[in-house]
């Protein structure tokens, strides 16, 4: 967790324990106090849990369900250095203004239509997505077609 986050909790922290102070304090029939008690308890929790997608890290959570693939990046399997592999994408969830970066347990065959999408892109073709929500995804052309791609190699 980075430096201001951890301070955004800590000041949540803060603001929570003084107010669990002053009703643990107050004239207020235990049931009240108890409810309070319980409720700041469990919204500094999901506060904290919350915290983890401030970061600008990459989001582990289900893709949406339609989005543009715009980039990615495929850290294949290491059995060596015990290293299960990631495959880090950047879409943007259809009508959705901004990409967020995602990141899923690497798999072959999001592999192997990763690789296939990109050879479609550099021809023009815009990617799209569908995912159900279990990991499994399908990669395939948008409806709109840009102009091919010119390589600056020699």
């Amino acid at each position: 967790m980075t430096e201001s986050a951890f301070l955004l909790a800590l000041s949540y922290a803060f603001v929570t324990f003084l107010l669990l102070l002053i009703v643990t304090r107050a004239r207020l029939s235990i049931k009240i106090r108890a409810i309070t008690v319980i409720s700041g308890a469990a919204f500094y929790i999901a506060h904290f849990l919350s915290l983890n997608g401030l970061g600008g890290w990459p989001a582990t959570l289900t893709l949406p369900e339609e989005f543009q693939l715009h980039a990615f990046t495929i850290v294949e399997p290491n059995s060596i250095q015990n290293e299960s592999g990631h495959i880090y994408v950047w879409i943007q969830e259809t009508g959705d203004a901004e990409p967020r970066a995602y990141s899923l347990p690497y798999s072959s065959s999001v592999h192997d239509q990763l690789t296939a999408s990109e050879k479609r892109r550099q021809e023009g073709y815009q990617q799209k997505g569908r995912s159900d929500g279990s990991g499994t995804i399908k990669i395939s052309n948008a409806s709109r077609r840009l102009p091919q791609k010119v390589s600056l190699d020699n």
